[in-house]
Order: C-alpha cells, then structure tokens, then sequence
C-alpha cells in the first residue's frame, strides 16, 4: 500500500490517498482504524470519512487491480467522479451549503482536486509497481 497526504489549503483539511489492492486497504481500515471493510472487490475508488476519537479523517482509495492497466481518459473519468464526493465531504465540512447562485467555489474546488489528485495518482501507481 502507498499512501499520501495532501493538504487542501483555505479549508484546512486533509486527503490521505492511498493506492493499493482492495484487502490492504480493508485490512488497513479494520487494523489501524478498527472499522469493518466497508469495500467489495468491484470497488474501483473510494471515498471515505472517518470519525474517530473526535478527529476526522478523509481516505481517497484507488483500487491496484481495477486501475492497472487503465487508460488516461478512464483514470480522469474515475478521478473527476470521486472529486465530486471529496468536494463534497470538504464543503460540507466548512458549513458551505452547495447552491447553483454561488457554485464557484465548489468549481475551484473540485479542480483543484482533480489536478492534485491526478499528480498524485500516477506518482503512487509508479511506486506500487
């Protein structure tokens, strides 16, 4: 499994994206953060919030076995999807209710996210190999 954090300026949260075969990670979510592997084997990406001894944690979890392989315009289809919940969880978070009046800064979001997570998913999917 390889790991790694960003941070999403402004909104002061963090993503920790991990790039692994699906039982890692439902090992690493029953080991380290005493939950039950919520995922099943056609998971191909994840978004996760944990609330655990009053602290939040945000997961982004690509799938090893359902990404190998994968073409650029399926990763960018897979990204932009789970960006979409990631922007949401964050908003959410910061008390922004998403309103079609005042939707910029969820658009500035979700690219920025998109761009960042891209970057960091072929640096981890390298690292795997």
């Amino acid at each position: 499994m390889v790991t790694k954090k960003i941070t999403i300026p402004i909104y002061e949260q963090e993503v920790e994206i991990s790039y692994c075969r699906l039982e890692e990670f439902n090992e690493y979510l029953k080991k380290g953060l005493k939950l039950k592997a919520p995922f099943d084997g056609t998971t191909k990406a994840a978004v996760l919030e944990v609330v655990a001894n009053g602290k939040r944690r945000l997961f982004l979890f690509f799938n090893h076995d359902q990404l190998k392989g994968s073409d650029i315009l399926y990763q960018i289809g897979l990204i932009s999807h789970e960006m979409v919940h990631l922007t949401d969880y964050i908003m959410d978070f910061a008390g922004i209710k998403n309103d079609i009046d005042n939707n910029e800064p969820r658009a500035y979001l979700s690219g920025f996210l998109a761009k960042r997570v891209f970057s960091e998913l072929q640096i981890l999917m390298h690292q795997y190999e």
